[in-house]
């Protein structure tokens, strides 16, 4: 157990430290005191206020998991990561792996996509959240992700029922989302394709589909509608190297490299729109079979499958091609 005790657990400079001390104060007398330290380093600082513990926050009820809440468009990025083959076996499950400077633009870019006047912002990292009204979050989602690989922002306001989100996890994968019972879902769709491509020189891999409310983590393609065709979902986890040249299934709308474009097959019914730094954005010339409802049309998705061909994943692929860490 830590156990803090006041002007013994200090750190460099004399500023209060939460290391372990071997001191045997009990754990409220310590946190107390640690607490009285910080205080008083502030003061040495010219601060005047008061320090307290934010507050315990929920979502409102609707979002408590009582009601069971409808698919949302939800865009899938993976962003490019430091070199993997320094991470072990261990490491690549929790680490978040990305450049600091691509990762404050991540932020950055994420929380001015999501926010919108009157919203609150709940700001989780790791397990921790709290509410505030401020929407400018780009740094502490920043320094979130770095430390727990894992952090994430929903903005939603009071009525009516529209929640936006942005969710970052371990090797840079990274979920936003939109729900909004006002909009439809062309717009939703726009809205989540705007944001999937503002960084496109820094993102390996991105598709939409449809996926749970408020989706924080590329393991909900376990329950995709429709399941991968190939793969089960754990492939994917643990084969982050070959997002910049395979994908887990072929999409209405996602954002390619060249070196996905040269494993497909017959790309000719497609539009493709060049991004730059070797980026495409491959859509389909008729949205509503993929997006209009949860399921894509059968038919339409059969075809693209064998469209993409060789960019989505399989067995004969993963295992010709294992990961930098096994």
């Amino acid at each position: 157990m830590l156990r803090l005790c006041g002007a013994r657990c200090r750190g460099r400079g004399g500023r209060p430290s939460t290391r372990s001390c071997g001191c045997s104060s009990g754990p409220e007398e310590g946190v107390r005191a640690w607490l009285d330290a910080f205080a008083r380093h502030l003061e040495a600082l010219g601060k005047t206020g008061r320090v307290t513990a934010a507050p315990q926050v929920f979502f409102p009820e609707w979002m408590s998991g009582a009601v069971e809440l409808p698919r949302q468009l939800t865009a899938f990025v993976s962003y490019q990561t430091d070199d993997l083959a320094l991470l072990d076996a261990d490491e690549q499950g929790r680490a978040w792996h990305v450049p600091a400077a691509l990762t404050a633009k991540i932020a950055d870019a994420g929380t001015a996509w999501g926010r919108f006047d009157g919203a609150d912002v709940y700001l989780q990292r790791s397990i921790h959240q709290v509410r505030t009204r401020n929407p400018d979050v780009g740094p502490a989602l920043a320094d979130g992700a770095a430390k727990f690989a894992q952090a994430r922002v929903p903005y939603l306001p009071a009525q009516p029922r529209r929640v936006v989100w942005a969710s970052l996890s371990p090797l840079g994968r990274t979920c936003y989302g939109v729900m909004d019972d006002t909009a439809t879902w062309q717009d939703r769709l726009a809205e989540v394709t705007r944001v999937m491509v503002a960084l496109p020189g820094d993102t390996d891999l991105a598709f939409v589909q449809y996926s749970h409310f408020h989706t924080t983590t590329w393991s909900d393609l376990s329950t995709g509608r429709p399941p991968l065709p190939y793969v089960d979902e754990y492939h994917i986890r643990y084969n982050r190297h070959l997002n910049g040249q395979y994908m887990p299934d072929a999409h209405g709308l996602q954002l390619l490299t060249d070196a996905h474009l040269k494993h497909a097959n017959d790309l000719s019914d497609w539009i493709i729109e060049p991004l730059g730094a070797g980026k495409h954005l491959v859509q389909a010339k008729d949205l509503e079979p993929w997006y209009a409802a949860i399921d894509p049309d059968p038919t339409t998705l059969a075809k693209a499958r064998a469209d993409f061909g060789g960019m989505i994943f399989t067995p004969e692929i993963i295992t010709a091609n294992p990961p930098p860490w096994s």
